[in-house]
């Protein structure tokens, strides 16, 4: 027998690999919520969301995405993306947040930082 556990996926709710996961997420008929920020450019909202919150600051944004989380899954990206990763090593550290599964994606994106 199968549990079903229905977790609602959060993205930053941009396109390629976040719309990936929210469409996904909708297709399955599950939810899938999208924390957008405001930017000159860079950002769109992707069509594939129940419900998005739209941020200015990127701090009350990081807040939100790891208020509830139960686990973090990182794909490579750019500059957002590391800036959230050390964002959430720097909590688990400090004790600010639990221990909480994290998943990087893409081996040979994350290994130089292996390395370091």
């Amino acid at each position: 027998m199968v549990k079903e556990l229905s977790y609602p996926i959060f993205t930053g709710g941009g396109p390629g690999i976040m719309e990936g996961a929210n469409r996904g997420a909708l297709e399955a008929g599950g939810k899938s919520f999208g924390l957008t920020i405001e930017l000159p450019h860079e950002q769109s909202t992707n069509p594939y969301l129940t419900k998005h919150l739209d941020f200015y600051y990127f701090f009350s944004r990081k807040v939100c995405m790891t208020f509830s989380a139960e686990a973090f899954i990182f794909f490579p990206g750019g500059v957002g993306t590391l800036d959230e990763f050390f964002e959430i090593l720097t909590l688990v550290q400090t004790g600010k947040i639990e221990k909480l599964p994290i998943v990087l994606v893409g081996v040979e994106f994350w290994s130089k930082l292996d390395e370091f």
